[in-house]
Formats: structure tokens, C-alpha cells, sequence
């Protein structure tokens, strides 16, 4: 340094300088610590120009020390270097994992799926965004106005012909239909035996007198439910009947006797949650008017004076005498042995019994009897011992030979 530490001394003859201090480094205080103008202040200053890191928010040594108005300083004034999802350590700090600073990290994302709804979020994986939405596609349903594939709509459906109450099909004539419920729409709620949402198809029938009719969906795979109305399907009255699960399954089953008039029969899906399938629909007229009976054990008494002749017996030449049915259902799985007997009819009158399936009119007979070896009289019938079996209408129907007529008693055997 050029600082005066030292004194001036004589020795052997000589002038020397004493001075016991050692140099003066120029350090960054904002002093002229080596008494030299010339030299900055901090010029000796050990760590001036070495590497450092500033004041922003990452650890990497990105400026160098300087010495600025009698203080140390860095160089590095930023700006922050963010750890962005790149496989590299941004932010030189091994602490924080890749991407934790990436803006993309945690943004709303859809995954490889199929459909285009938001259900994941970005995550940073392997040096790259990636989504973690791993749900399977979202399928979409036609008819419910929802858009559950989120494409920015609902699908409609194309549905059956009967997909809406003003399409209804006539059915007056009886037989065996089906439908997609799949395809169909919703259009009435608020029923007595069924969730609400399920998807509907309309049939409409007329019955020109009063009539025994059969209903079933035993041919359908998936959870039905049946709504009667009088009127048309426009116009529909107060609910004749719901009826929902059958036979121990989730299928329908009805026979119910109705006044001559048009009706609206709306097959359901029990609720908007259950599986969508083909609906099979049979519907079975009875022909006549009848009493319902228990598919059991039983005795009924009556008389066919004064009654209708409602049908006829085809194991007699002719009959024009007036007769009474009994009408029962059996299930899908049913096997019986029905017999019959009106033994405990007083003798006075000549009676016929048949046993059919399906219309009491035109239906399957099964048996049929006119005399028979009753105890008290050949002229009262029996019905021997017939096999029935599967789901259905039958009859049991109590007549007169040609034109016959009395009080009975009829006793029934399954």
C-alpha cells in the first residue's frame, strides 16, 4: 500500500523507514484503505467478481459480486427462474421437484378417454405436462338433456314409433310387441309404482263391451312397470292401475276386467337409473267378462240364469245357454294340474265345463267335458287332470248343455 505507517530512522550511516504494519488492502467500505487514489474502493476486496445470487426467488448463481458505494453487492437482479415441467432443476434448488412452479401444473384437463369432459388435472411426470384424468369415456344417452359426453349437447334419440303419447300403437287387436327403450324419452312422471326418469313407449286399445284383458313384459330384459289410463293417450283420465314387479321378478303381469272404451297403456322403465333394454309387451284379450280366481285350491258357487252367452263349449253340438267364467294368471316358471268338478251342483240341469287359455271365446281349450260320472248325476261335468304350464290368461268357464241353466257349485283343483 502508499499509506504512511512507518517512521524514518538513521542506522549505520543510513536512512531507513520503520514501519511494522503489514499492507493495507483496498477492502469495499467506502475508505482509500491503500492510500492510493488511483485504486477503486474494494479493488483488494477478496471476493469481488466472484459468482452470486440475487434477491429473487431461485438459488442460481446468475451475477457477481461488486462493490457499490462502500458495499458489497450482486449483479443478479433476476428474474425468477421458475422450476417449469422440463426434466431440468430451474430454480437450482434440488429441493423442489420438477414443475412445482410450472403455471400448467394442476390446470383442468381432459385425459385420453374417449368423450371430452374436464376429469382430471396437469401433473408434471418424466420431464412433461401430463393429465391424470384416467376414466373410461362417458357414453352418451340420447333423450335424458344431459350431455354426458360434454361435446355441448344433448343427444336426441330417434325412438321408437310410440315414443310419444300422440304416436301411441294400436294394440285392439291383441298380440306381442317390442320396443327400444334405449332410444326412447321420458314423458310422464309422477306414478304410483315407479321411480321417476324412466323412459316410456304409449299403446292404445278399444274395447267395444266390457272385457277380461292381459297384460305382461315377461319377454323383456330389463325392470318394467305398466300404467293404465281410460281415454286416449292425448287425453288420459285418472290411473286405472300401476303395477310394477311380478312373479318374483322384476317384470309385469296383470288381467283386470274393464268397462267397453279406449284406454292408454304406457310401458316404463321402473326408474331412470335402471339398465335401458328391449321391452316385450303381450296383450291378451279375454273375450268375455269373468270373476278372478287365485291360481289355487278353491270352490265357487253361482248361477247361469239370467247370464250372457258369453262362449261356448266345443264338446257339444251347440249351446245357447248363459255361463260364467273364472279367470286366473299362472307365472313364467308356473307347472300345474288343474282339475275341475261341479259335482255338488244340484242335478237339475244338464252342464258343460271347459278349461282354456288365453280368450274364454277362441282361445287354446285345454279340456272340455259335457256328462260325466258324477255321484249324483252323469249330466254334471268334470274337468280331469290337465297340465298347464307358463306364463298366461286362463279360464274355467261353467255352461249348459244347448240351453241349460241353474245354480252350481264349482270346485277347483291346482
Amino acid at each position: 500500500d502508499l499509506c504512511l505507517e512507518g517512521s524514518r530512522a538513521c542506522a549505520a550511516g543510513t536512512l531507513l523507514c520503520i514501519e511494522a504494519a503489514g499492507d493495507a488492502r483496498d477492502l469495499c467500505n467506502g475508505l482509500d484503505d491503500d492510500c492510493n487514489g488511483a485504486t477503486t474502493d474494494g479493488s483488494a476486496e477478496p471476493t469481488i467478481g466472484g459468482g452470486c445470487d440475487g434477491t429473487d426467488s431461485d438459488l442460481c448463481v446468475e451475477g457477481v459480486v461488486v462493490c457499490t458505494v462502500g458495499a458489497l453487492g450482486c449483479t443478479d437482479g433476476g428474474p425468477d427462474l421458475m422450476d417449469v415441467c422440463n426434466g431440468i432443476d430451474d430454480d437450482c434448488d434440488a429441493g423442489s421437484p420438477d414443475g412445482s412452479e410450472d403455471p400448467g401444473v394442476g390446470a383442468p384437463c381432459d385425459g385420453a378417454d374417449s368423450d371430452l369432459c374436464i376429469e382430471g388435472s396437469r401433473v408434471c411426470s418424466g420431464g412433461s405436462l401430463g393429465c391424470n384424468d384416467f376414466t373410461s369415456g362417458t357414453v352418451e344417452i340420447c333423450g335424458n338433456t344431459v350431455d354426458e359426453d360434454c361435446t355441448g349437447g344433448a343427444a336426441a334419440c330417434s325412438g321408437p314409433t310410440n315414443d310419444a303419447p300422440g304416436s301411441a300403437i294400436n294394440i285392439s287387436a291383441g298380440g306381442t310387441f317390442t320396443a327400444d327403450l334405449g332410444s326412447a324419452v321420458n314423458d310422464i312422471d309422477g306414478l304410483t309404482c315407479a321411480s321417476s326418469g324412466g323412459r316410456d313407449v304409449f299403446y292404445t286399445f278399444t274395447l267395444p263391451s266390457p272385457e277380461v284383458v292381459y297384460f305382461d313384459t315377461f319377454g323383456s330384459n330389463f325392470d318394467t312397470s305398466l300404467h293404465l289410463y281410460p281415454g286416449s293417450c292425448l287425453a288420459r283420465g285418472a290411473q286405472s292401475f300401476c303395477q310394477d314387479d311380478s312373479c318374483s321378478s322384476l317384470q309385469t303381469q296383470r288381467a283386470i276386467q274393464l268397462t267397453a272404451g279406449t284406454y292408454c297403456l304406457v310401458a316404463d322403465q321402473y326408474s331412470a337409473s335402471t339398465t335401458l333394454g328391449a321391452l316385450t309387451l303381450r296383450y291378451v284379450r279375454g273375450g268375455r267378462t269373468g270373476t278372478a280366481i287365485p291360481a289355487a285350491a278353491g270352490t265357487y258357487t253361482g248361477t247361469t240364469i239370467g247370464m250372457p252367452n258369453a262362449s261356448a263349449p266345443n264338446c257339444v253340438g251347440s249351446s245357447t245357454a248363459g255361463d260364467v267364467g273364472y279367470y286366473f294368471m299362472l307365472c313364467p316358471a308356473d307347472s300345474r294340474t288343474v282339475t275341475a268338478n261341479l259335482c255338488g251342483t244340484a242335478p237339475t240341469w244338464d252342464t258343460t265345463l271347459y278349461l282354456r287359455s288365453g280368450s274364454a271365446v277362441d282361445g287354446s281349450t285345454m279340456a272340455c267335458n259335457d256328462d260325466s260320472a258324477c255321484a249324483a248325476s252323469p249330466l254334471l261335468s268334470t274337468i280331469p287332470s290337465t297340465a298347464l304350464s307358463g306364463a298366461g290368461l286362463n279360464w274355467l268357464v261353467v255352461d249348459g248343455y244347448t240351453t241349460g241353466t241353474g245354480a252350481f257349485s264349482l270346485t277347483v283343483g291346482m
